[in-house]
């Protein structure tokens, strides 16, 4: 088993402050509508509201914009993976 990590980001309740873009540009930018975005991410399918994930071996930034989020839309979790 490996471990590997997921990123969540809650867009719904996305205030457009830019901070993860900031401090995590290899993953984070900003949309047309004032939002952040996660690139590479999906969209997770039957969720109640709009949540990007995306897997990923290293954290690296992540954890800096899950920190410096103030609304708390990005949440990093450690998942584990047979194989």
């Amino acid at each position: 088993m490996s471990k590997k990590h997921k990123i969540l980001h809650f867009r719904d309740g996305c205030i457009g402050c830019g901070a993860c873009a900031a401090v995590c540009d290899q993953y984070w930018g900003m949309e047309d509508d004032g939002k952040s975005f996660l690139k590479g991410s999906r969209l997770q399918v039957g969720a109640s509201e709009t949540i990007y994930e995306l897997e990923v071996d290293e954290v690296g930034c992540n954890s800096d914009a899950e920190e410096v989020c103030p609304v708390q839309v990005i949440k990093v979790k450690k998942i584990t993976v047979n194989g």
